[in-house]
Order: structure tokens, then sequence, then C-alpha cells
């Protein structure tokens, strides 16, 4: 049993699911969710969140709205019933995809089409290819819709901003595991911190065995980044390379001796290791947001974008304000413990979502028990979790 890899598993599977389990524990989800019978929403317009979907799911919950008669938003209606812009019809809700996984175009397209309804979808816009065919065999980036799907669905989803690299990066000299064969890098990478080297960010995040790994945040929750010492890096890699790479991992002593062999530079050659400036967290902030709303005003010509979805919901005051400075008028967290859901007044740079499992809590004919919708939750969580637990014990 790898027990810091079981930890790591752990650490990231809380670090997932922590924001439902807080919601449900104390809350903070609007009361649809938790009463028996729901009062009519009344100018409350719910948020809701997928990732990559199955058509059995998104089929079942789109029948249910269209059967209780409710109306989808596009991020500018929604902006403009907060802002009192536009009345909020009394059963209108926001439906948000976020990443741009394929299935925004192979499932999700089709079935808005099929029942009338419109989303909008958060695009990592980076990592995004022109055309499918353009993108190399087996590639990571095949899983993620192109620009060219992206402007074929334009008629049912509304694209906006995810940031242009979803990254995440050092923020602590705290040390806590190194690249190794388990590792779990997720699609493209997007696990990995974004590393730099010679002063300029790789972002393909295809860090090699052996990368020193420090505690880490999203890149919008406005904390400012730990820049690792480069050499100590560059020395632990080159151990991993010398020692068989992926074979090195094999002794169960691997964490020692690469934590030993960082130490043994730090007693040479003395800490290079920083933090950026302030400055340069909010030019980091604002390199993503103009990248990111270039990209997609390029690719779909005359399309505004003006709302954006913090990856891992981590936004923070520093990213809202940077986004107000830049033109965004709508910023979309996940669950905050200052507001359950959005309503009129409410300030569209503070949109709260929860999980699109809740449409099914929405008042209405054919909603299911809160048990039920919970059940489901556990038994979808289940096997990534699993996964993880048995990597960990295959030593």
């Amino acid at each position: 049993m790898d027990f810091p890899e079981l930890a790591n598993r752990l650490r990231s599977s809380y670090r997932k699911n922590a924001a439902d389990i807080t919601a449900l524990g104390c809350g903070l989800y609007p009361r649809f969710v938790f009463a028996r019978r729901p009062a009519e929403l009344a100018g409350e317009i719910p948020v809701f969140h997928y990732h990559d979907v199955g058509a059995a799911d998104l089929e079942r919950d789109l029948a249910f709205l269209a059967a209780n008669h409710y109306a989808t938003l596009t991020s500018a209606e929604f902006t403009q019933c907060l802002t009192g812009g536009a009345k909020a019809q009394d059963r209108a809700v926001l439906l948000t995809f976020d990443d741009g996984w394929r299935s925004l175009h192979t499932v999700a397209a089709p079935l808005l089409r099929r029942h009338g309804f419109k989303a909008t979808a958060y695009l990592i816009t980076g990592v995004m290819a022109p055309v499918r065919d353009a993108i190399p065999p087996g590639s990571d980036a095949g899983v993620f819709v192109t620009w060219e799907e992206a402007k074929a669905d334009r008629d049912v989803i509304d694209v906006q901003s995810h940031s242009h690299w979803h990254a995440r990066v050092f923020v602590a000299p705290r040390l806590i595991d190194f690249i190794h064969p388990r590792f779990d890098r997720h699609a493209l990478n997007l696990h990995v911190p974004v590393l730099q080297a010679g002063g300029r960010d790789d972002f393909t995040r295809a860090a090699p065995l052996g990368t020193p790994l420090y505690a880490d945040a999203p890149r919008f929750a406005g904390r400012r980044r730990f820049l690792d010492d480069e050499a100590a890096r560059a020395r632990a890699v080159d151990l991993v390379t010398a020692r068989g790479g992926a074979a090195f991992f094999a002794d169960p002593d691997w964490r020692r001796i690469l934590h030993a062999e960082i130490r043994h530079h730090i007693a040479r050659h003395g800490r290079a290791e920083r933090f950026e400036s302030a400055a340069s967290t909010s030019a980091a902030i604002d390199a993503e947001l103009v990248a990111s709303r270039a990209a997609i005003e390029r690719e779909l010509p005359g399309h505004e974008v003006r709302s954006l979805c913090f990856p891992w919901f981590a936004g923070s005051e520093l990213a809202v304000a940077r986004a107000r400075a830049a033109g965004y008028t709508s910023c979309c967290f996940g669950v905050r413990p200052d507001r359950r859901t959005n309503r009129t007044g409410d300030d569209p740079c503070s949109t709260v979502r929860l999980p699109s499992d809740y449409i099914l809590r929405l008042p209405g004919r054919g909603r299911l028990p809160l048990a039920s919708v919970l059940a489901a939750i556990a038994r979808r969580s289940a096997p990534g979790f699993l996964r993880g637990v048995r990597a960990a014990s295959a030593r």
C-alpha cells in the first residue's frame, strides 16, 4: 500500500466533493433542494453545472424541465434578470457546461435542440483544436470540442470563458509529492500545476517523472505564485532518469530518496525559490481573461464574451475585480457561504451554481426524493474514487 499516494487521492477526492458536502450539511443550497413540497421559484434563478454528460442523464433532466414548463436562459439574459434589465420568469434556469468536453457537441447540443432549450458552455480556449481532423491520433485534445463544433452549435449553446489555460500554480514551499507513474494528470495534464522554465510558462504541463510538486491552487484563487527552484527540480528529474525512469518507482523508498536529493541540493546550493509579486499575480489573471475572450471572439465572429466561470469554482476578490476591469459582467462560482441562490438585485459577479443532479429537486411533477438524488451522486462518484484507491494499493 502506497500510503502517501492514498492520502493524495483522498485529498483530491475531498477537494472535488467538499463543496457539495458542505452545502448539504450547512444548508447552502437553495430551499427547493431540501424542501419536501417546495414553493414556486418566484424570481429565483437556479444555475446548474454539468461537465462531461451522458445522453440518458441529460435527456432525463431536459424532459423534466420541459414537462414542467421551465425556460432556459443565456448568460446575457441571466445577467439582465439579476441587474433588473429584464424580468425573470417564474420558472427560469441557467444550464452551464464546464470545460467543453466533446459530449457538449455530440450529446448536449442535439438534446437541447430537441427540447427547444439553450445552455451556456464555459470553454478552456487554450486547449481547443480548430477541427477534429487536426487532432493527432491518441491525443487527449480529442476529448474536448473543437472550434468548428462550437461554431456549429451556436444556435443552442452560448460560448463563454472558462479561462484560457485552466491553470493551477504552486502557492507555498510545502513539498507534497512528485510526478510518478500513477499520478492523476487528468485530460491534457489539467491536474498538473503549470511549471516555469527559464522564465516562461510551460502550458503543456507534461512534467517529467520525478518533478517535485508543491502545495498548489487554481490561478484565479488569487494567491501569489510560488516559483520553485528549477535546478532542484532538474536534479530530482535527472536522478529518476538515471535510475531507469518508471522502473525507479518500484523502490518502496522512492519518495524518501527524492526528498533527500532535494535537501542535498539545497544544502549545497542554497534556496533559489521565490514568490511572484502581487503585480505579477494580477497580470497573470489579466492575461488569462484577455486571451480567452480574444480566442472566442476570433473563432466565433460577432460573438460577445462577457461571462466567466472560475476553474474549480475557485474565484477570489482579486479575480472578480480583474474580470470587471476587463469588461466581464458576470462570474460563476460553485457554492458560496454568503449566498444560496440568484435573484434580481444580486451581484452577477457572485453567481452561485449547484450540480445538475439537483434539477430533479426543482418544483414540478416527477421530482425525486433527496435521498434518491444523493444515492445517484454516490453511485456516479464511487468508480473513480475506487480506481484511485486501487492505484494506491497496487504496490
